[in-house]
C-alpha cells in the first residue's frame, strides 16, 4: 500500500495522480489547491470507499478528507467497480467517479459538492447521496435511497433513470434517458432540456421552465402545482400525459397528443397537437385551448366540479366511444362541437362555434351566449335565460320541458319535446320547422315575421309574431292561439279551437282548404279583415271582432251564444238598390258561408243568444251575408243584431228563429220558406216585415212575424201594371164634339156630366 505520511502538494493549478492497490494515511495530507487529485487502483478492478477489502483499493473517509483540492477523481476508466461500503463525507467542491459500475450502498455526504458519475454500466445505490449537484452518464441510474440532491446536471442514461430525492430539485440538464422516474418530496424545477421515452416526475411542486419531451409523461405534484413558463421554452411535448396536482397550468406551445389519467384542482392546457382525452379526467375546473387542425376529442370520462372551457379555434371538439363530460358549466369555441356521449352538463356558458351538437342527460340551462352556424341540443330539460344566435337551423330536443325567457335567434327552429315548450323571451325566429310536443303545450313569442313550415304538434299551441305566414301543417287536439299579425297561410290547420292570444294588429287570412277546426273561440282582429276556411263543421263561440269577417265551413256553422258568443264587426248597411242575387262587398261586408257536405241539413244553427254589434263597434252599421247551399236550413235562437243588415241566401231551404235586425234580405227559391219572429229596424209585430225584402220574387212562404216579408202592415199591395193603351185615346176633341160642349168648359171638354 501507498502510505501518505507527510504533505503531498503541488503548485496552484497543478494536479496529483496516485495509482496504488492500497492507500493509507499516516498523518499526511494531499494538497492540490485549485487543481485536481486523481485516485485509482494499480491493478485491482474495484475501488472501495470506506471499506476494508483486501481485493480492492480501499479509500477510507479519513484519507479522502485529507485531500485538499478543487476536484477529486476516483477511478480513471469506465471499467471496474466503485462501491462505498462505509459512510463517506466530503467537502471537496467537485467529485468525479469513473468506473464500469458504481454502487452507493452507504451514505455519501458531500452537500456542498458537485458529483459527476461516469459509468460504463450501471450507477445504483440505496445508501443515500447528499450533494449539491449530480451529473451522470450510465447505462442505468437507480438511486433509491434517502438522497438529498439539489441539482441534476447533465444526465445521460441509455436505459432507465430512477431517483428518490428529499430536497428541492432543479433539473438543469440536459437530461436524456429511456425511462425516467424522479420522486421528490420537495419541489422540482426543470430549467434544462429533458428528454425521455417514458418519464414519471413526482414532487411537491413541478415547474417546467425548459422543454420537456417524453413519449409517456406522468407528472404528480399531489396537493401542489404543475406549471410551465409557456414561452419559447418551458413547453411539454408528450404522446401521453398523466397528471395529479391541485393546479395544473401548462400554457404556451405544448404538443400533447393524449391525456391519460388527470386529477387536478384547476387544470389549464394550451396545446398545438390534436388532443385526445382518453383516460379518467377529474378536476375542479379545466380550460383547454387547442390550436391544431385536429382539435380535441373526448374519448374518456371528463368530470368537473365547476367550469370546463374547451377551445379548438382551428379544429373541432368531439366525443367518441364512451367519452362523456360531467360538468356544471361548459364553455366552448371551435369550428365544430359534437358532444354526443352520455354527458351530464348543467349549464352552457359562452359557446362560439360553427356547428354545435350536444346530447345531455341532465337538465340543461343555457345561461350565456351561444353563437353558431347550426346547433342541435338535447337534454332532460332545457331552460334558456341566455342568448342563442344561430345563422341556420336550431334543433332543441328534450324528454322534459323547454322554458325560455332569454333570446333565440335562428333562421329555422325545430323542437322535439315530450312536455311543455314555453319560448316567451325576446325571440327573433325566421321560421318554425318540425315541432313535436306530444305530452305538453307549445307557446312561442316572436319579435320578427315568422313562417310556420311545420309540421307542428302539441296538446295546445300559442304562436305570436308581428307577421305570421303558415304554409305548413299545424295540429293540436286542444287550442291554437295566434297573436300579433298580420296572419296568413293556406297550410292545413287542425285544432279543436282557434283563438287569438290578444288583439291582432293585422289582417287574418287562414284559407287552407284542408283546415279542420272545431271551434272558433275568442278572436280579436278589430279594425282588420278576418278570413277563415274550414273543411269541417265549425262552431263559432267567439267573441270575434273584425273590420269584416269571412268564414267558410263545410256542412254547418253553429253560432254558439250559450257562452256569450258574439261578432263585433264594422262595415256599412246594404245599398238601397239591391236587386236579384247576393254580392258581398269585399272588405266591407261580413260573410258566413256553408259548403255542402252530402245531403242538405242544418247549414247555420244558433244556440243561446248570439250578439252582433257588441264591443267597441256597438251600433256600427254592418252587413252580414249568410250563404247556404241549396236546400240547407238555418235555425236561429235569439240573434241580436240591431245594427246589422242580414242578407241570407236560402234558395230552397227553410229558415226559422228569432231575429233582431236593422234590415233583412232573403234570396229564396220557389220552395224556400222562412218563419222568423222578432224585430226589424226596431219594429215589432206586423210592421217589422215591411223592412225586409225577398228576391228575386216575393213569396207568401217567406214570413216575418207571420207576415209576408216586404208587406205593409201584413198587407201585400197590388202590383202596378202598365195599361194596354193610352187612356187619352178615349177623348174626342173634334169640331163635331166641340159644338156640344159647354162654352165655359175648357178643353179637353170634360164636364161634370161626363162622369
Amino acid at each position: 500500500p501507498l502510505t501518505i505520511a507527510g504533505t503531498l502538494s503541488v503548485a496552484s493549478g497543478g494536479n496529483i495522480v496516485l495509482s496504488a492497490n492500497g492507500m493509507d494515511l499516516a498523518g499526511g495530507t494531499i494538497l492540490a489547491n485549485s487543481g485536481a487529485v486523481t485516485l485509482a487502483p494499480l491493478s485491482f478492478d474495484t475501488i472501495a470507499l470506506g471499506g476494508t477489502s483486501t481485493t480492492a483499493l480501499d479509500l477510507s473517509n479519513q484519507l479522502l478528507n485529507a485531500i485538499g483540492a478543487n476536484s477529486l477523481q476516483i477511478g480513471t476508466v469506465q471499467t471496474g467497480l466503485i462501491e462505498n461500503d462505509g459512510s463517506i463525507s466530503l467537502s471537496i467542491p467537485n467529485i468525479l467517479m469513473d468506473a464500469g459500475t458504481i454502487n452507493i450502498n452507504q451514505p455519501f455526504l458531500a452537500q456542498h459538492s458537485s458529483l459527476i458519475v461516469q459509468a460504463g454500466g450501471e450507477f445504483t445505490g440505496n445508501g443515500g447521496i447528499t450533494v449539491a449537484a449530480l451529473g451522470a452518464a450510465a447505462s442505468l441510474v437507480a438511486l433509491t435511497g434517502s438522497n438529498s440532491i439539489t441539482t441534476l446536471g447533465s444526465i445521460s442514461a441509455a436505459g432507465s433513470f430512477t431517483l428518490d430525492d428529499n430536497a428541492p430539485l432543479t433539473i438543469a440538464g440536459p437530461f436524456t434517458a429511456t425511462n425516467a422516474s424522479i420522486t421528490n418530496t420537495g419541489s422540482l424545477d426543470i430549467t434544462g432540456s429533458f428528454n425521455a421515452t417514458d418519464a414519471s416526475l413526482a414532487a411537491s411542486d413541478i415547474r417546467i421552465n425548459a422543454n420537456l419531451d417524453a413519449t409517456t409523461l406522468s407528472l404528480d405534484a399531489n396537493a401542489g402545482t404543475i406549471t410551465n413558463a409557456g414561452s419559447v421554452t418551458g413547453y411539454v411535448t408528450a404522446s401521453n400525459l398523466d397528471a395529479t396536482a391541485s393546479l395544473v397550468a401548462l400554457t404556451g406551445s405544448n404538443s400533447i397528443t393524449t391525456l391519460g389519467s388527470i386529477s387536478a384542482g384547476s387544470f389549464t392546457l394550451d396545446d398545438n397537437a390534436p388532443l385526445t382525452i382518453a383516460g379518467s379526467f377529474n378536476a375542479t375546473n379545466a380550460s383547454f385551448a387547442d390550436t391544431s387542425a385536429g382539435g380535441l376529442d373526448i374519448a374518456g370520462q371528463v368530470s368537473l366540479a365547476s367550469l370546463l372551457a374547451l377551445s379548438a379555434t382551428s379544429g373541432s371538439i368531439t366525443s367518441s366511444g364512451t367519452g362523456s363530460i360531467s360538468a356544471p358549466t361548459l364553455d366552448a369555441a371551435a369550428s365544430l362541437v359534437a358532444l354526443t356521449g352520455s354527458n351530464v352538463i348543467t349549464t352552457l356558458g359562452s359557446i362560439n362555434v360553427g356547428t354545435f351538437t350536444l346530447d345531455d342527460n341532465a337538465p340543461l340551462t343555457i345561461a350565456g351566449s351561444l353563437v353558431a352556424q347550426r346547433a342541435a341540443i338535447s337534454a332532460a330539460d332545457l331552460t334558456i335565460p341566455g342568448v342563442i344566435l344561430v345563422d341556420g337551423a336550431l334543433s332543441l330536443a328534450t324528454s322534459g320541458t323547454i322554458s325560455e325567457t332569454g333570446t333565440i335567434d335562428p333562421t329555422l327552429l325545430q323542437i322535439a319535446g315530450a312536455r311543455d315548450v314555453l319560448l316567451t323571451g325576446s325571440n327573433t325566429i325566421d321560421a318554425l320547422g318540425s315541432v313535436s310536443v306530444p305530452l305538453g303545450n307549445l307557446a312561442l313569442v316572436d319579435q320578427v315575421p315568422l313562417t310556420v313550415n311545420g309540421p307542428v304538434y302539441a296538446l295546445n299551441i300559442s304562436l305570436d309574431s308581428p307577421a305570421m305566414y303558415i304554409p305548413g301543417a299545424i295540429n293540436t287536439p286542444g287550442t291554437l292561439g295566434l297573436g300579433y299579425g298580420p296572419i296568413s297561410g293556406n297550410g292545413p290547420i287542425t285544432a279543436a279551437t282557434l283563438t287569438s292570444n290578444s288583439a291582432v294588429t293585422g289582417d287574418v287570412a287562414l284559407t287552407g282548404t284542408d283546415n279542420v277546426i272545431g271551434t272558433l273561440g275568442g278572436f280579436d282582429a278589430a279594425g282588420h279583415l278576418f278570413a277563415l276556411t274550414d273543411a269541417t263543421a265549425l262552431t263559432v263561440a267567439g267573441p270575434v271582432s273584425a273590420k269584416a269577417l269571412t268564414i267558410t265551413a263545410t256542412g254547418q256553422i253553429t253560432l254558439d251564444g250559450a257562452d256569450g258568443g258574439s261578432f263585433s264587426i264594422g262595415g256599412q248597411f246594404l245599398p238601397t238598390y239591391v236587386y236579384n242575387g247576393l254580392s258581398p262587398r269585399n272588405g266591407i261586408d261580413s260573410v258566413l258561408q256553408v259548403i255542402a257536405n252530402g245531403a242538405p241539413a242544418n247549414g247555420i244553427v244558433q244556440t243561446g243568444q248570439f250578439n252582433i254589434d257588441t264591443g267597441s263597434l256597438q251600433g256600427q252599421p254592418n252587413t252580414l251575408f249568410m250563404l247556404l247551399p241549396d236546400g240547407a236550413d238555418a235555425k236561429f235562437n235569439d240573434l241580436n243584431a240591431r245594427s246589422t243588415d242580414l242578407a241570407i241566401s236560402l234558395i230552397n231551404g227553410y229558415a226559422q228563429g228569432t231575429l233582431y235586425l236593422h234590415y233583412l234580405l232573403v234570396a229564396g227559391g220557389l220552395n224556400g220558406q222562412t218563419a222568423f219572429v222578432g224585430q226589424i229596424a226596431g219594429l215589432a209585430g206586423s210592421a217589422a216585415a215591411h223592412n225586409g225584402k225577398v228576391v228575386p220574387v216575393p213569396g207568401s212562404s217567406y214570413r216575418f212575424n207571420s207576415c209576408i216579408i216586404g208587406s205593409v202592415s201584413c198587407t201585400v199591395l197590388p202590383v202596378a201594371i202598365v195599361p194596354e193603351r193610352n187612356p187619352l185615346d178615349d177623348f174626342d176633341i173634334s169640331p163635331r164634339r166641340r159644338r156640344k160642349l159647354d162654352a165655359n168648359v175648357r178643353l179637353p171638354g170634360v164636364a161634370a156630366k161626363d162622369y
